[in-house]
């Protein structure tokens, strides 16, 4: 059992960090040395591995990755193509949609805390449908979560198919079933029963909407699509950014000023998701434990999905939940498969989504001044009929 307690003081100490709000970054650094320490790992060989970790290509040309990311959703965001995007898809779409795609769009710029700008976004639309602030947090948490199944430009999809080993596109193809039981799931559980308003739920498509539409995600198409053809991604996204720059006219200043709003901690963060990976792995610790996983006769796979479910609860953010999940997973799981990294993968997904602890969760009820309780009945339910129904897809791909 002894194996196994050394694992676990590591990941104690990371999700004791992280709850206290330390910089999951800095949380994984400390935890990558705690392992280091109850591995009795040299101190040389501890260095070695984080210098060697940092200079590695994989993890300058992922931590550029997510800075670009992020750099584009402010040149997009600041210019104003957002707000033109959402003005777009308010005058064509009926009112009950809207409330599902305005947290979708803002879903998908990386920012922490993000659902508070999406709650006031809805707010006037789900007033005039009659829905209660139970039903808005349920709408603006779950809708505003469906990027992290098949966006490209995830951070969370991205790092997970890197520690996976598996393609990003490959990943992305198999959780598109996911997405369709996601959506489906949260039309039911709220869209479904909202009547029509009259004067209010009328669409208007027609093509200069359609057109203003493209035009708004066009950055984010040109860089899929770049990708798609085989371009590295880095360099996508510079394509992206700089043609974001361009149609949008925005001066050198006001491209100081994006610069400046960049929140480093996240890309700097990728470094030491690496660090906690390689120092994990190179420790000998999984190996020594695996033995013992396997005297509860379980399957490898409900072991590993059962520990992501504890990681995900706990730390109750993507990024730190993957980092520490997929290693683990990884010396569990022989050979894993593209569905293996998925199940993987959206298990830390719905525990993030329903941990007491999730931010935009927390921020969302306190907005609606809604209670948690109350949002669980529906919440709940649903993450796991989705999360159960996808397993079951996902077991014969």
């Amino acid at each position: 059992m002894l194996p196994l307690l050394l694992i676990a003081i590591p990941l104690i100490v990371v999700v004791v960090l992280v709850a206290n709000r330390v910089n999951y970054g800095l949380a994984l650094l400390i935890g990558a040395l705690a392992i280091a320490i109850v591995s009795a790992m040299n101190v040389y060989k501890f260095l070695e591995i984080v210098i060697s970790t940092i200079i590695d290509l994989e993890t300058l040309e992922l931590t550029a990755i997510v800075a670009l990311i992020q750099l584009l959703a402010l040149c997009m965001s600041e210019s104003g193509m957002i707000e033109r995007l959402i003005q777009s898809i308010r005058s064509v779409l009926p009112a009950k949609y809207i409330l599902a795609i305005l947290p979708a769009i803002m879903g998908s710029l990386p920012m922490p805390g993000g659902a508070l700008l999406s709650a006031p976004m809805i707010e006037d639309t789900a007033n005039k449908l009659g829905l209660d602030g139970d039903e808005e947090s349920f709408i603006n948490v779950w809708f505003r979560h469906w990027n992290f199944f098949v966006y490209p430009l995830s951070s969370a999809i991205i790092l997970a198919s890197t520690l996976a080993g598996v393609s990003l596109y490959r990943l992305i193809a198999v959780q598109l079933p996911v997405l369709l039981i996601y959506i489906l799931i949260g039309y039911i559980a709220s869209l479904r029963s909202i009547a029509r308003v009259e004067g209010y739920s009328k669409s208007q498509i027609d093509w200069p909407s359609l057109y203003r539409i493209l035009l708004g995600i066009s950055p984010i198409l040109i860089a899929v699509i770049l990708t798609v053809v085989g371009l590295n991604m880095a360099l996508a996204l510079i394509v992206a950014v700089a043609y974001t720059i361009v149609i949008n006219r925005i001066g050198l200043e006001k491209v100081r000023y994006i610069l400046r709003r960049i929140n480093v901690a996240i890309p700097l963060a990728i470094p030491s998701v690496m660090v906690f990976r390689y120092t994990l792995k190179r420790s000998g610790l999984i190996e020594a434990a695996i033995p013992y996983f396997s005297y509860s006769q379980l399957p490898p796979l409900i072991i590993a999905l059962t520990i992501t479910w504890i990681i995900g609860l706990a730390t109750a953010m993507p990024s730190a939940g993957i980092a520490l999940a997929f290693p683990i997973a990884s010396a569990i799981v022989d050979n894993m498969s593209v569905s293996t990294a998925s199940s993987i993968y959206i298990s830390v997904i719905f525990s993030y989504l329903i941990s007491p602890l999730h931010l935009c969760l927390i921020l969302t009820i306190g907005y609606y001044k809604s209670g948690i309780l109350s949002v669980y009945k529906r919440l709940v339910p649903s993450a796991i009929a989705a999360y159960l129904s996808s397993l079951i897809i996902l077991s014969f791909l």
